[in-house]
């Protein structure tokens, strides 16, 4: 299944699992394949090649910080240009440099703006830690594993099974849920200690700490002033705004 493959750890990656989980979610042969590694932190980004078809991960100057994106973001170009008037540097012109020079200039906060169905993993060398987010209705589900020394993240728990040393145990209030309801709620899986990345969430973990914050919430307010005519006109004008703005891209 596409998506992001990570690990972080503080102690020295193991590339024999990280090579193992990589493979374990390569289905087909026209699956693309973009890797980083360095000792600490490792990510792979399994595609089709249509959204954001350039490789990744994506550098600061100093290659500090490094992005990878999964999925596909809209409705940036004016913000872009004011990061190129600003003196951010951009060659490709795509998701993963916006997002990269996004949070140079905002940190994490930029992700709370974004329009699109995403996955997102940051690596900060010097901050020494690793941000990973999703959209506003974790569109592209992932599921996150903490033990004591590592951070795993896929799009496929048989990937997290991949490690030897995970203890596999039922979580029984996650197998209720999707037996009930064939979905989970919360962050429950069919495993425990496996968590799925519930929507609108940015994670990051600093080798010591984990937290999770929940950056957008769906609220219902309706306006009873309106009538069933100016809700009708408000709801084909929002449609055919989100159609214009994802037929941009090629």
């Amino acid at each position: 299944m596409p998506g992001l493959a990570c690990y972080f750890s503080n102690n020295k990656v193991d590339n024999a699992l990280f090579n193992k989980m990589v493979d374990s979610l390569q289905h087909e042969d026209f699956h693309k394949v973009d890797t980083y590694s360095d000792p600490n932190f490792a990510c792979a980004r399994i595609h089709l090649g249509i959204f954001n078809p350039e490789s990744q991960p994506v550098f600061n100057e100093d290659k500090s910080i490094c992005v990878f994106i999964e999925g596909k973001i809209y409705g940036y170009e004016a913000e872009l240009d004011n990061l190129k008037n600003e003196g951010y540097k951009f060659i490709k012109e795509n998701d993963a440099e916006f997002c990269l020079n996004s949070y140079i200039k905002y940190d994490k906060d930029f992700i709370k703006k974004l329009n699109g169905n995403f996955v997102i993993a940051i690596y900060d060398s010097k901050s020494k830690k690793v941000i990973i987010a999703n959209d506003r209705f974790g569109f592209r589900v992932h599921y996150y594993y903490l033990d004591k020394d590592k951070l795993l993240l896929t799009p496929e728990i048989k990937a997290i099974l991949c490690d030897e040393s995970f203890k596999k145990e039922l979580d029984k209030i996650g197998v209720c849920q999707y037996f009930a309801f064939g979905e989970f709620w919360g962050t429950n899986t069919f495993f425990q200690n496996i968590n799925l990345l519930p929507p609108a969430s940015i994670l990051t973990y600093d080798g010591n700490r984990l937290c999770l914050e929940k950056y957008w919430e769906l609220k219902y307010a309706p306006d009873y002033d309106k009538t069933e005519d100016e809700y009708s006109d408000e709801l084909v004008k929002a449609l055919h705004e989100s159609v214009e703005r994802r037929m941009k891209p090629d």
